[in-house]
This record gives structure tokens, C-alpha cells and sequence, in this order.
């Protein structure tokens, strides 16, 4: 397991959590940084990839932690049972609410296969905010009080999702960078109003 995700334990600092979720967890790369780093008891994964949930299962493990994380396979938070109550929310979900039409034709050039373009699709660009507005939607059910919510996404797309922060009742609270070599990429501190 490669864990490099550290930038989101800069941005939430020491404050200590009991039940933490990682959405759009893909291999659990941030969810177990934070587990591992003592910021939380328990951890929970979604991600639509089926592969996901085995993996995130998997990596609970072969770290000891299998009593502790729980995982789903699902497109959306909504089908998450309602018993779950998370205190931290962390996810790097699709970054760019449009569709890049040099990488796109770059992979199309390349003779990548139709599977291998929707994987990428479906993990890089959020069209029309559908995923970020289903999950503003739903989250609040899941989230015990004062709970932080600090999720990626490209500075630029800052006020398309402003839309749904306020449709849905929450309020950015601070911006955080992400990567050195992509300045455009932060971190989003959220939490309800």
C-alpha cells in the first residue's frame, strides 16, 4: 500500500476524531493515513469501484485494524446504512467538474480501450456536479455534530461548488494547499451551518 497523502493531515492538524470517512476512498490511501496517525478510532470507505471495498478490507488487515474500518461499494452515500455518524469526512473525489478534451484526445491517440477511458472519466471529472451535489445532498444524515468535511478539488471549480455548499446548508470554512507541483489543487474545509 503507498500512502502519500499526508497534505490531508496538514490541513486538519492534531484535532482527534472517533468516527471518520473516507468517500471516493479508491485504495483508502487518506482514510488509513489518518487511522494509522492516531486522528481517529474508527474509519469507513466508500467508493463506486467494487475493487475498492476488497481493497480497503484487504489493507485493514495486513495492518490489524480489521475491527475498526468498515467499507461500501456504492455510486452514491445514500445507499450507506443510516446508522453510520462520522465526525470527520475526508475524500479526494473527482477534481474537475468538466471534461478535459486534450486528455481525452490524448488517450483516444494513445488506442487506450473504452473501459480504460471511463475509469479515468469517472475518477477525474464530475460532469454537471452530479457526484459532489449527490453527496452535500446526503451527507448531513451521516454526520454527527460539529462535524469537519475536508475534501480536494482544483481552486478554479470554487465557485461552481458554492452552489450546492449553500443549496444543502454548509459553509467553506478555510482553503488549504494540496500539491507543490499542482498550486491549482486544495483542500476544502467544510462544515454544516
Amino acid at each position: 500500500m503507498h500512502l502519500d497523502k499526508k497534505y490531508f493531515l496538514k490541513a486538519i492538524g492534531n484535532k482527534r476524531y472517533k468516527n471518520a470517512f473516507e468517500w471516493c476512498a479508491g485504495h483508502g490511501e487518506i482514510g488509513f493515513e489518518l487511522i494509522t496517525a492516531g486522528l481517529c478510532e474508527t474509519l469507513s470507505f466508500s467508493d463506486i469501484h467494487p475493487g475498492s471495498e476488497e481493497w480497503c478490507l484487504k489493507n485493514a488487515t495486513s495492518l490489524g485494524l480489521a475491527d475498526n474500518v468498515r467499507a461500501y461499494t456504492t455510486p452514491t452515500i445514500s445507499k450507506i446504512p443510516t446508522s453510520e455518524k462520522w465526525d470527520l469526512v475526508v475524500g479526494n473525489p473527482p477534481n474537475s467538474l468538466d471534461v478535459d478534451p486534450v486528455a481525452l484526445a490524448d488517450m483516444i491517440e494513445k488506442g487506450l480501450s473504452k473501459d480504460h477511458i471511463q475509469t479515468f472519466a469517472r475518477t477525474t471529472w464530475d460532469i454537471g456536479l452530479k457526484t459532489h451535489r449527490d453527496f452535500f445532498q446526503n451527507i448531513s444524515k451521516y454526520l454527527a455534530d460539529d462535524a469537519d468535511i475536508f475534501i480536494s478539488c482544483q481552486i478554479s471549480q470554487l465557485s461552481l461548488l458554492s452552489e450546492p455548499f449553500a443549496k444543502y446548508g454548509f459553509k467553506l470554512v478555510k482553503i488549504f494547499d494540496m500539491l507543490p507541483d499542482d498550486p491549482g489543487l486544495k483542500v476544502f474545509h467544510i462544515k454544516s451551518v
